[in-house]
């Protein structure tokens, strides 16, 4: 983690560079079990914000992905992230092994996780 920091630090976008010198500590990684379900819309995530006021001293989420063999369009699961008005989708990205998704915890990425009809690990 120390190392996706700081190559973010080195990037050449002032605004990038300026959130990420407010970094000072860094949290435990979390892994987890996120069932699924092909049955129901019960498995997914609804449109958040991890740090929405700024209170709980996450700037940086980083999920890495677990998942073998992964097909969004059969399996879903995909992180949805939406630009800062909350109405435009910035992307979908497939939860695939491997793949390691960052984005800031504030307003600016408001995202979901959509159906996931197959259990999947971060």
């Amino acid at each position: 983690t120390n190392a996706l920091i700081t190559l973010m630090m080195e990037l050449p976008q002032e605004s990038i560079q300026a959130r990420t010198q407010q970094i000072t500590a860094l949290s435990d990684a979390q892994l987890t079990s996120f069932p699924g379900s092909p049955d129901n819309d019960d498995a997914r995530y609804i449109r958040h914000v991890d740090n929405e006021d700024g209170r709980n001293g996450r700037l940086i989420t980083c999920t890495f992905y677990l998942n073998e063999d992964w097909d969004a369009e059969k399996d879903g699961g995909e992180i949805r992230l939406f630009e800062p008005d909350q109405q435009r989708i910035k992307a979908d990205v497939a939860p695939k092994m491997n793949r390691l998704v960052t984005f800031f915890s504030d307003s600016s990425v408001p995202h979901e996780v959509r159906r996931c009809r197959r259990e999947r690990y971060a």
